[in-house]
């Protein structure tokens, strides 16, 4: 978690940019923290430049969401 918010944090022009929220997102889900992970995997999806990672972050927020029910 710690290695990931560094590279969103201070590395926002990064190539590991999107992929690291991604990540962060899964991470959030794994610990239990549904309700952040939701959040940022949904900004995730309307926002991402590269459309493999806005397809996995749908995904994701896909089985999120049907857990939270």
């Amino acid at each position: 978690e710690k290695h990931l918010k560094t590279v969103i944090d201070k590395y926002p022009q990064s190539e590991f940019y999107e992929s690291a929220q991604l990540y962060l997102g899964v991470t959030y889900f794994l610990q239990g923290k549904k309700p952040m992970a939701i959040s940022l995997l949904e900004k995730l999806s309307s926002h991402a430049q590269d459309s493999d990672i806005q397809r996995e972050a749908n995904r994701i927020l896909g089985i999120l969401k049907n857990q939270v029910k």
